[in-house]
C-alpha cells in the first residue's frame, strides 16, 4: 500500500511544475492575443505607409501604400538618388488584410520610434512613417530593426 502512495504523490508532485508552466504559457499565449487585437484595430486605422529604404547617403527605394486609394506606388533611385524606375499598383481588399493581419501579428502599432546599432557604421538604414486616423507616428533604423520588420518590408515591397 505505502508504494501505491509513494508513487502517486511522486507522480503529483511531477505534474504540478507541468501545471504551473502550462498555466504561464496560456497566460502569456492570451496577453499576445489580446495585443494581436488590438493592434489589428490599430492596423485598420492606417492611411497611408511611407517606407524608404537608403543607401549611403541617398534612398533607394521608396514606397509609399495608400490604403484609403488601394494604391502602391514605388519609387526606385539610382546610386546619385536619381529616379531610375517608378510603377504604381492597384491594391486588392485581400492583400491589404493579410498586410494588416501581419501587421497586428508582428505588433506594428507598437514598434519603438528608433532602432539604432552604434557598432555597425554602415549598413541598412530605414524609416517608416506611418499616417493614421489620429496623427502620424515616425520609426526609423540603422542597422537594426523590430523584430518582423523584414517581413513587414517585403510585404511592402510585394503590394
Amino acid at each position: 500500500m505505502s508504494d501505491i502512495n509513494t508513487q502517486s504523490s511522486s507522480t503529483k508532485k511531477m505534474r504540478e511544475p507541468l501545471l504551473y508552466k502550462t498555466l504561464i504559457f496560456v497566460s502569456i499565449l492570451a496577453v499576445y492575443l489580446i495585443f494581436v487585437i488590438i493592434s489589428f484595430f490599430l492596423m485598420c486605422t492606417f492611411k497611408t505607409i511611407q517606407l524608404i529604404d537608403f543607401g549611403i547617403g541617398y534612398p533607394v527605394g521608396e514606397h509609399i501604400i495608400s490604403i484609403e486609394d488601394k494604391k502602391a506606388e514605388h519609387i526606385y533611385y539610382d546610386h546619385k538618388g536619381n529616379e531610375t524606375e517608378r510603377e504604381i499598383n492597384n491594391i486588392s481588399d485581400f492583400k491589404l488584410f493579410t498586410f494588416r493581419l501581419k501587421g497586428a501579428f508582428l505588433l506594428v502599432p507598437f514598434w519603438k520610434k528608433e532602432y539604432i546599432n552604434p557598432n555597425i557604421s554602415d549598413g541598412d538604414l530605414w524609416s517608416l512613417d506611418i499616417t493614421t486616423s489620429s496623427g502620424e507616428k515616425y520609426i526609423s533604423g540603422s542597422n537594426k530593426a523590430p523584430i518582423g520588420f523584414f517581413i513587414i518590408r517585403k510585404a511592402i515591397y510585394k503590394m
